[in-house]
């Protein structure tokens, strides 16, 4: 899939490296971004897990009044990252979690042009499951802000969306 924000199309590709052995890392995924024009062609990241544990959105949203910054954040295996690109320069990585076992991005309906977005549409909801709990926790792009959102112990939890405010999750017992 591809974005574009601004002058940049953001995309994903199958990787074309090679490890150290010579074997093709073709099950990985590359993340990169470009100038509209094709010019400034850059991979961001590439996953260490196989396309098939894989996940990705591309947001744009208002940081405060001067800013606005494009969130490339992605489910790579168990591990959920963010980028943040701000001015045309990639501020780095953000590890927002491990041991993650399901994500949902808020959907917005209708983008519009420096339109503003609300605090649930600039967050990620997760799953974690570890040996002492399963929980649901949001992260909100912006605000860097971690919160969990329930956690239990004797049930699991799948999630099966986030829209119009509302996050919509299975639970099932365990």
């Amino acid at each position: 899939g591809f974005y574009i924000y601004d002058n940049y199309i953001y995309y994903a590709t199958p990787n074309n490296q090679k490890d150290k052995s010579g074997t093709l890392l073709k099950d990985r995924v590359d993340f990169y971004r470009c100038k509209i024009d094709g010019t400034d062609n850059k991979r961001i990241y590439t996953t260490e897990s196989s396309y098939s544990s894989v996940q990705f959105n591309v947001t744009k949203f208002s940081k405060d009044a001067k800013s606005a910054s494009t969130y490339l954040t992605i489910l790579d295996g168990t591990n959920l990252i963010s980028f943040e690109f701000s001015k045309g320069k990639n501020k780095g990585k953000t590890k927002i979690a491990e041991d993650v076992t399901g994500v949902a991005w808020s959907e917005i309906s209708t983008y519009e042009y420096n339109q503003s977005a609300t605090a649930f549409e600039k967050t990620v909801f997760f799953t974690q499951a570890t040996a002492d709990t399963n929980k649901i926790s949001s992260y909100n792009l912006t605000t860097e802000e971690t919160k969990v959102v329930v956690d239990n112990n004797t049930a699991s939890f799948t999630l099966k969306g986030a829209v119009a405010g509302k996050l919509y999750y299975e639970k099932a017992q365990n």
